[in-house]
């Protein structure tokens, strides 16, 4: 059984629609738990005009297989403002959201710089030094293969008429974590690989790699970067 629920500020009648397999008091209790460190439409608005303010019900026990038809349905029944894209605020404050699969939310997290590897060579006729920031500037100043400039680093040889060797390497780890059906998050993993181990897999897989880029589930959670 799937319990189809409705939160309505009883400010402004706005609404959200959502679903989970779990009882009303848990979806609650977990609403609870993450309002004020998430930003979506509804957590924001519940953080300006406090949880007291909001009231949960179930309007559906669900007993089908297709819950994404029969969601489809309802938020065209009730058309639950804190499910759209935009949407303002006491006509002041402008909340923006992304929205995923209806039953909760990707917080908003701004985007991060990654740091790029300085790689050095030394021409080896002309013994210049040259120093790049990044593979594609080390591919495109020799218009070469960055796996053969990679085995000539680690083999201190030539390739295409320099030698190489990173000036500064930079070895790129980003937190995750993933997020079920259900809304229950895992821990906060510090690297991919860490991810992987911790659910018996080989930690060069791609599983959390392909969740992330694709959007998919892996081991029944989508994964994301923490920053």
């Amino acid at each position: 059984m799937i319990n189809i629920y409705i939160i309505i500020n009883r400010k402004n009648g706005n609404k959200y629609l959502g679903y989970s397999t779990l009882p009303i008091n848990k979806i609650w209790k977990d609403i609870l738990q993450k309002y004020q460190y998430e930003n979506t439409t509804l957590y924001s608005t519940m953080q300006h005009t406090g949880i007291d303010n909001f009231t949960i019900k179930i309007v559906e026990e669900y007993y089908g297989k297709d819950i994404d038809s029969r969601m489809e349905y309802m938020l065209d029944k009730y058309k639950p403002e804190y499910n759209a894209d935009v949407i303002e605020w006491d006509g002041s404050h402008v909340v923006r959201q992304k929205t995923y699969n209806k039953d909760w939310m990707k917080k908003r997290r701004p985007k991060t710089i990654k740091r790029k590897c300085v790689i050095k060579c030394r021409n080896v006729e002309t013994g210049k030094l040259k120093t790049l920031h990044g593979w594609s500037d080390v591919c495109a100043y020799v218009n070469g293969d960055r796996n053969n400039i990679k085995r000539a680093i680690k083999r201190e040889s030539i390739a295409y008429g320099h030698y190489w060797w990173y000036h500064e390497r930079v070895d790129i780890k980003r937190q995750v974590y993933g997020i079920n059906r259900d809304g229950d998050k895992t821990k906060v993993f510090d690297s991919i690989s860490e991810g992987m181990r911790s659910l018996g897999e080989d930690d060069k897989g791609k599983g959390i790699c392909t969740s992330i880029k694709w959007g998919n589930y892996w081991r029944g959670y989508r994964w994301y970067y923490d920053d």
